[in-house]
């Protein structure tokens, strides 16, 4: 049908996009290795900075680590958020504690302190 055969026109005009920016990238780092080689540049460091000047923003980057993965962003901010909730829970319910004991012990001197002092005649 007319749709199917657009679609897949589209589907090879991206796959042709990609490749050419693939290759593009490849050539890129063909390129600063073999200056690197000629030592234009005195590190890593410096290749990689003028690497990121020839990207542009609609260049295709593999991604193939768990952490790019958007599913994978989502769930780990929902459990921060979720551990953040449980860390200020733990710190409100410290603070409560930490102020019942200091009542408790002021308590304690309070009683000490007046059944030490003795009424002289």
């Amino acid at each position: 049908t007319f749709k199917q055969k657009q679609r897949t026109e589209k589907e090879d005009f991206i796959r042709q996009k990609k490749e050419m920016m693939i290759s593009h990238q490849h050539q890129e780092v063909v390129k600063l290795l073999e200056k690197q080689k000629e030592s234009h540049f005195k590190n890593f460091q410096e290749m990689l900075t003028e690497f990121e000047k020839t990207l542009r923003h609609d260049d295709f980057t593999y991604s193939l680590d768990t952490c790019t993965s958007l599913l994978w962003m989502d769930t780990m901010l929902t459990s921060l958020k979720h551990m953040e909730a449980n860390r200020n829970r733990c710190q409100q319910l410290q603070y409560e504690l930490a102020w019942c004991l200091a009542e408790i012990k002021e308590e304690e001197l309070n009683t000490t302190s007046t059944s030490n002092v003795t009424l002289t005649p």
